[in-house]
């Protein structure tokens, strides 16, 4: 069984569709086997999904734990006064995940 799909280009990936059709054409490849390689490949780097990135609902985003210190005081700088619990909250809780792992505080 097969199934059909398709799909739109926006304007201003028009140049990189013309260049994936040159480049299928040179490799002999279809754009469904392409198609079907990238999807596959999608799938098995974000089936398990990221602990850095959750789909939490309300989405909150913050820096990545390990970005640098210029990334993290900025952010924070931004942060409005009514989030103060919730980071005080995370902070406490990476804390104690630290100093159970280290078995002293950070």
């Amino acid at each position: 069984m097969a199934i059909t799909h398709t799909f739109s280009i926006k304007n201003e990936d028009v140049r990189e569709f013309e260049e994936f059709c040159k480049l299928k054409w040179r490799d002999k490849k279809s754009e469904s086997e392409l198609i079907v390689t990238a999807i596959k490949e999608y799938n098995k780097n974000h089936k398990e999904g990221n602990e850095q990135t959750t789909l939490d609902d309300p989405t909150i985003c913050t820096p990545a734990f390990s970005r640098e210190s210029k990334i993290i005081h900025d952010y924070f700088l931004q942060c409005k006064d009514s989030e103060f619990s919730f980071h005080k909250f995370k902070l406490n809780e990476w804390n104690h995940a630290f100093k159970q792992r280290y078995g002293e505080n950070p």
